[in-house]
């Protein structure tokens, strides 16, 4: 568990390291959007004790927010940071409801919660962009544009949701692969203790 437990504060360390690069958020490293939140909150939800479920993402996410925004002189509070850590508290809960189900934790359940954790942060979070700015009309066209193209200048944002996806996929099968990895099966651990005591005995 330990190694896919390192993964979590390495994800603050990937947002802060993106935003600080010249031109920042992202713009210069070709990759906007490239950082795993909802997979870690997911993750966390799914195989951290209850007790850190929902803290550790929601304490990732605002660590690396107040480093990001005490290097920009940016305001912290606000309606959009109210969301995205609203948004993170909930992928964690669907991630403690999927624990205590059937299947909950086999690789094709993750994969299908990464996509849908993913896919919902983008549309709240670019839905509540387009009704905070001034730069969309104030109508489905104007949403449709926020969801899609995005503004003129930037990158467009679904490049955003892609880049968010396959780093949340990612992030989610690296993360199982090292749970796995680091625990042994039970069959395999009751042997090496016959063996133990065979030898023992001998």
């Amino acid at each position: 568990m330990f190694p896919a437990l390192l993964l979590i504060p390495l994800v603050a360390l990937f947002r802060i390291f993106l935003a600080w690069q010249p031109g920042g958020t992202f713009s210069s490293t070709g990759l906007p959007g490239a950082c795993p939140m909802s997979a870690v909150a997911l993750c966390a939800g799914l195989f951290l004790p209850r007790r850190f479920a929902l803290a550790v993402p929601v304490g990732i996410l605002l660590l690396s927010d107040l480093v990001i925004d005490l290097h920009y002189g940016a305001g912290f509070f606000g309606s959009y940071m109210v969301v995205r850590y609203g948004l993170l508290a909930g992928v964690g809960a669907a991630g403690l409801a999927l624990r205590g189900m059937p299947g909950g934790r086999d690789w094709r359940t993750v994969l299908l919660a990464t996509v849908a954790g993913s896919t919902l942060f983008y549309v709240a979070t670019n839905t509540l962009t387009w009704c905070g700015s001034s730069g969309y009309p104030q109508n489905v066209a104007g949403l449709w544009q926020s969801l899609t193209v995005g503004l003129p200048g930037y990158a467009p944002s679904y490049v955003f949701y892609r880049n968010g996806l396959v780093s949340d996929l990612l992030y989610s099968m690296v993360f199982v692969a090292c749970v796995r990895l680091s625990v042994r099966p039970k069959s395999a651990v009751g042997s090496e203790a016959v063996l133990a005591d065979a030898r023992h005995q001998g």
